[in-house]
């Protein structure tokens, strides 16, 4: 027990990695007996490893809810946690300001100073008419905040669903190794190049190390394309379309490609466009002001008492507006770590997995006719006809587009008291010369 909290210190051997890799182990073993001081480090161990998000498994949700030890161990770790490390230096000169403030009416009551000096009071009217304002702005900057960390939250599930996606359909329509393989690795690498791209230090080479070939990491550290990961799109792109038969499915691989692009897109918007300035800034000077003031208010009822009203209530309001500030950037709040590692974790057992698919299958349903995945996957094609060419299908280099065939059963219904059989002869032919010259002569009998 006490090694496994050892390895979640700040500077310790593990510190390094996210605190959720040890959670497991550590999780089984908390109960309502381990002491308060070790399940504060515990809670707070994945926080300070980094600062990247937690992960929570069962055992940290049974002692996040835990209410018996869940607020003695939130104030046991006050003082160390992140929020009062960041908000020192405001504290701090708030409460020295409150002291000179405390410090001068002390010494007018005590007529330590000329008779012109006037003692300062304040009466709490200003502080109850703007309190609401104060209230609302720090609710929307909290909200506002929130729903950046949501989106990039979803975003990011977006990336490993669709990832997944893309496994199961390469795993089951690709048959050559040597291509399914090399999209597996490039959809692992997208999510490492996502990662490196919205983190402010990151090294592309030490996360593709061991996921890419060397080769393949030298092509994507000198690509002229407008990063990594868009590097990584296009290469996944090209491979879809050499290396899978059928247009339909190359079609469903090509669309899950491009909402992995939106996905890029996203994260760009998120990282480059934060909250207008103005309304932060407004925030931030709004709630110095007011509790700059506040001990003018506080002083005839508490005296010295100001002090630690004056820093407590400071922090209560500043840690809001903090605790909103740090979710803005939601990229350094979200576990992209485990999320990756996640992905990749879940493209190996999907790959792996696939003989057995295949074998349960076989032996449920029988093998597969030869060439039959080919015909109900993509209806009316002429790939059997044609074969491959330098590894390109046929039917991916003559594609016809596909809302021809939509417009060609929407002619044919509405044309249903025509015969279509000698208007339309080619009307079935794939060739899409052929199919045009056959819409072209049915626009010349309508006509008529």
């Amino acid at each position: 027990m006490l090694k496994s909290v050892e390895a979640l210190r700040p500077g310790g051997r593990c510190c390094h990695r996210l605190a959720s890799l040890a959670a497991p182990a550590v999780s089984r073993s908390i109960n309502r007996r381990t002491p308060l001081h070790v399940r504060a480090l515990i809670a707070r161990g994945s926080e300070e490893c980094g600062g990247h998000g937690t992960v929570f498994t069962f055992g940290r949700w049974a002692m996040h809810r835990d209410a018996q030890h869940r607020y003695q161990r939130h104030i046991a770790n006050l003082l160390t946690s992140r929020t009062w490390l960041n908000l020192t230096p405001p504290l701090t000169g708030l409460t020295v300001v409150a002291g000179i403030q405390c410090l001068y009416q002390e010494l007018v009551v005590r007529d330590l100073l000329p008779g012109y000096f006037p003692l300062l009071q304040m009466s709490d009217g200003p502080f109850e008419l703007t309190s609401f304002a104060l209230s609302l702005l720090l609710v929307f900057r909290t909200d506002s905040s929130y729903g950046r960390w949501l989106e990039a939250m979803n975003t990011w599930s977006t990336v490993k669903d669709v990832s997944k996606d893309i496994v199961r359909m390469v795993s089951c329509w690709v048959e050559d190794p040597k291509a399914r393989a090399f999209l597996l690795r490039w959809t692992i690498a997208f999510s490492k190049c996502l990662k490196v791209s919205v983190r402010e230090k990151g090294d592309y080479a030490a996360e593709l190390n061991g996921v890419l070939l060397p080769a393949e990491r030298a092509k994507l550290a000198s690509s002229t394309s407008p990063g990594p990961t868009q590097f990584a799109l296009a290469v996944l792109s090209s491979a879809v379309t050499r290396s899978v038969d059928s247009e339909v499915r190359a079609d469903k691989l090509l669309s899950a490609i491009a909402r992995l692009g939106s996905a890029i897109s996203a994260c760009d918007k998120l990282l480059k466009y934060p909250i207008p300035l103005a309304y932060t800034r407004h925030t931030s000077r709004f709630m110095i002001i007011w509790l700059c003031f506040l001990p003018l208010s506080l002083w005839d009822d508490c005296g010295w008492g100001v002090l630690p009203i004056e820093a407590l209530v400071s922090f209560l309001l500043l840690g809001i507006e903090e605790i909103g500030v740090q979710i803005e950037e939601p990229f350094r709040r979200l576990p992209l770590d485990d999320l990756c590692a996640d992905i990749e974790r879940d493209i190996g057992a999907l790959a792996g997995s696939r003989d057995q698919v295949e074998g349960l299958v076989d032996a449920a349903l029988g093998p597969a006719p030869a060439g039959s995945s080919e015909h109900a996957s993509s209806p009316g094609s002429h790939s059997s006809a044609h074969g491959h060419s330098n590894g390109v299908h046929s039917s991916l280099l003559h594609r016809r587009p596909a809302t021809l065939d939509l417009e060609v059963a929407g002619m044919m219904e509405a044309s249903s008291s025509t015969d279509l059989s000698t208007t339309v002869p080619d009307i079935a032919i794939a060739s899409p010369d052929s199919t045009r010259a056959g819409i072209s002569m049915m626009g010349r009998n309508k006509s008529a």
